[in-house]
């Protein structure tokens, strides 16, 4: 599970996502 961190910016998040959506696919 995946805790996504409050004080996480926006494009860390995007950013991130991004690199998941990579090892996902």
């Amino acid at each position: 599970e995946i805790i996504w961190e409050p004080t996480w910016d926006p494009s860390f998040m995007a950013e991130t996502a991004k690199l998941q959506l990579n090892m996902f696919t």
